[in-house]
């Protein structure tokens, strides 16, 4: 799988769980992830399967997001 990378947009009102988000995924997971300064995230899923986790979770969460090639 080519390197992928997803950005998550977020709201003054989403801040809060979305960073609880960012903190569970990457201390329970392999999976690198970072807030932004814009109320925002970004996730680097290393395979397939984390992709379509996040996707999922993201999804359920409802949050819009955009899946990105990595450069």
């Amino acid at each position: 799988m080519k390197a992928k990378v997803i950005m998550v947009s977020g709201s003054k009102e989403t801040e809060e769980i979305l960073n609880s988000l960012v903190h569970k995924v990457s201390t329970e997971t392999s999976i690198k992830a970072y807030p932004n300064v814009d109320f925002g995230a970004v996730f680097f899923p290393v395979d397939q399967h984390d992709l379509a986790f996040l996707k999922r979770v993201l999804t359920d969460k409802g949050f819009s997001f955009n899946v990105e090639d990595a450069e």
